[in-house]
């Protein structure tokens, strides 16, 4: 198996209709997987090579991600929403950040190093968004979280997008 860093493209979809399990592809290989562990929870489990990170929502409006390894109480690191600003960001323990940068869905999002270069985006693709390409442009050591946390952020707003427009559907 190639490493993660000398991948350039992978894909994440969802598995199944009914279950929140989402896949992420490297051509044909399977790299990563997110689990969420009930059917309207915010706790996520995401799982690369063999390390195992999760991924838990909180606060009102969900404005705050606990990230931290699944054998681990304490959290390697927050994620705090800025819905005003369309992004975020993930803070570790260290003190070392990155960001999160959302315009409209339709145009996807972007993780971003201190620096503000680009380590990897996030774009929906196909009928309803179901699968979303994933682009990696800079290698670092944080990659491997940095997916999945994307993974776990993308699949979030997959779901509130299907519900919002079930509800439109809904009122008819």
């Amino acid at each position: 198996m190639r490493r993660l860093g000398e991948v350039k493209t992978l894909s994440m979809s969802k598995r199944g209709f009914f279950e929140r399990l989402y896949e992420v592809h490297a051509g044909g290989d399977l790299r990563a997987t997110l689990s969420f562990e009930s059917a309207f929870g915010g706790t996520a489990t995401g799982l690369f090579g063999g390390d195992s990170w999760t991924f838990k929502r909180s606060g009102f409006f969900g404005n705050r991600v606990a990230v931290r390894k699944a054998t681990s109480e304490l959290d390697d690191a927050v994620y705090q929403n800025n819905r005003w600003s369309r992004g975020g960001t993930l803070t570790f323990r260290d003190g070392r950040t990155y960001t999160a940068a959302t315009g409209k869905w339709e145009s996807g999002m972007r993780l971003l190093a201190e620096t503000g270069e680009t380590v990897m985006s996030f774009r929906p693709r196909g009928f309803f968004n179901s699968t979303v390409e994933i682009e990696l442009f800079t290698s670092t050591g944080d990659l491997p979280l940095l997916l999945l946390l994307g993974c776990y952020l993308v699949a979030l707003m997959l779901e509130e997008t299907a519900s919002a427009g079930a509800v439109v559907a809904a009122m008819g």
